[in-house]
């Protein structure tokens, strides 16, 4: 739901004791529990690229850099290879980066202060709003969607309670 920019005055007193009674969320997350899921992550990715390169029947990814080919496969299947293993591991780190700014964010919420996560007088918080739109938009149009929140919608003293959406 959001609000005009200019809302009446009830609205606007209605969203101001909303906003200053909700309680901080703290997510259970730490340094630990990042790095781990990093970890398996990246064990993962790597799991996959051999896979691909097995399936395909090539070395290594710099094979295909080096324009290496297996015997039997002519310049054109060597180059269909290399852009499927390009779009798999590219496909792989882009959702990669989404958890990880979710995670950044997530590490955030629970170690900032009261006082600097308290100062925001929208709803849901800048913080949630951003893993909000990570999650239901995805990467590129999740992080267009926080920047315009933070840099062109949180300004100024208005009260408003805003979640993500591509209507603007």
């Amino acid at each position: 739901m959001r609000w005009e920019d200019n809302p009446s005055q009830f609205i606007q007193d209605i969203a101001k004791a909303y906003c200053e009674r909700r309680p901080l969320y703290r997510p259970d997350v730490t340094y630990f529990k990042v790095g781990l899921k990093w970890l398996v992550f990246t064990l993962a990715v790597l799991g996959i690229t051999k896979g691909v390169q097995m399936v395909l029947g090539m070395e290594s990814v710099r094979d295909y850099l080096l324009g290496i080919w297996p015997q039997s496969a002519t310049t054109r299947q060597a180059l269909t290879h290399v852009w499927v293993l390009l779009a798999v591991l590219l496909l792989a780190w882009l959702m990669a980066l989404r958890w990880f700014l979710i995670d950044c964010i997530q590490l955030y919420q629970h170690y900032a202060s009261d006082e600097v996560r308290g100062r925001c007088i929208l709803m849901p918080r800048c913080s949630e709003f951003a893993i909000l739109a990570l999650r239901k938009y995805g990467l590129v149009i999740g992080l267009y969607l926080t920047y315009v929140r933070i840099f062109k919608r949180c300004k100024g003293n208005i009260y408003r309670i805003e979640y993500p959406s591509l209507k603007h």
